[in-house]
């Protein structure tokens, strides 16, 4: 049934995607039952194609909230004067500092290991800002330690994951803004 839903969604996706096509700069993202996009035009015209995908899809109900942020999945996003900022989320019912669950105990570390890299990669892609990304890699950081790894184990993985992506200057603390965004570019070009 899953499949079959999303085959029905693509159509609405396409709809959607037809619509905000000749607007530049927007975004649109869907996950399963879940869609979400930019709109820098005008109210009035968003509420227009809205109510035709709803004349067009009357058999399906729309739940819509139109507002300057939004959490999805694990990531926030907020239109800050017309600019797009996004940053990691966590649920807030969720446990801090959890790592992911290994079954086998000697493939831990490096699952683990490879989970932390991982997420400092989606730390880059997700915080617009340096301030942001900082507080999210000691959040890392912290999860490993609390779970019982060592300072060194961190150390060793966090300075791995500067050294690939050449951003030394990122783990040395004197990275300002505009550095950090030609990192994400780097990053963003790499993957």
């Amino acid at each position: 049934i899953e499949t079959l839903s999303n085959i029905y969604l693509n159509r609405m996706d396409n709809f959607l995607i037809d619509q905000s096509s000749t607007k530049q700069n927007e975004f649109y993202g869907r996950y399963q039952n879940q869609i979400f996009l930019t709109w820098n035009q005008s109210l009035d015209e968003l509420e227009q194609i809205l109510k035709s995908m709803k004349s067009e899809y009357h058999h399906l109900s729309f739940d819509i909230h139109i507002g300057k942020n939004l959490n999805y999945l694990d990531l926030y996003l907020e239109n800050r004067h017309s600019l797009l900022y996004s940053r990691v989320h966590r649920q807030p019912n969720q446990q801090p500092y959890t790592l992911p669950y290994i079954s086998s105990k000697g493939d831990s570390i490096r699952k683990h290991s490879h989970w932390l890299r991982s997420s400092l990669i989606r730390a880059v892609r997700y915080c617009t800002t340096i301030e942001d990304f900082n507080q999210e890699r000691i959040y890392l950081e912290m999860t490993c330690l609390t779970n019982g790894y060592s300072v060194e184990f961190v150390q060793k993985h966090i300075e791995h994951f500067f050294t690939f992506f050449n951003a030394i200057l990122l783990q040395q603390w004197s990275l300002d803004q505009h550095s950090y965004e030609k990192f994400r570019h780097r990053l963003f070009n790499f993957m």
